[in-house]
């Protein structure tokens, strides 16, 4: 098994960092310094006024994107949530486990 990293940003790097149980950091600008470790509430406040200043990386191996997204699904599944649902079974359908196959596909529903 493979370990891949990716750096995602903005709104997608919301998103995803949500899926997979990350936080998020925030590059500094004319006005605050760089911060790590943002909540989703505070990322999505600062990706409101400029979504280009969030992001996280992340290294994670391929077998741990595939039981993240499928927990994911079964909470979706719970809640009802039939976006979600469609949206992970394409993600774990169509990325074969790929980390960037995922993060893309992530990327273009966001």
């Amino acid at each position: 098994m493979s370990n891949q990293t990716a750096t995602v940003t903005g709104y997608t790097a919301i998103f995803t960092a949500e899926i997979l149980g990350l936080r998020v950091s925030k590059y500094a600008d004319p006005i605050e310094g760089a911060r790590v470790g943002l909540d989703y509430a505070d990322a999505r406040a600062v990706a409101a006024e400029d979504p280009t200043l969030i992001y996280f990386h992340v290294t994670i191996a391929d077998g741990d994107i595939a039981d993240r997204i499928t927990k994911l699904r079964f909470a979706a599944e719970f809640e009802g949530d039939e976006g979600k649902v469609a949206l992970c079974d394409h993600a774990l359908g169509g990325a074969s486990g790929s980390l960037a196959a995922c993060l893309g596909f992530l990327a273009a529903e966001s």
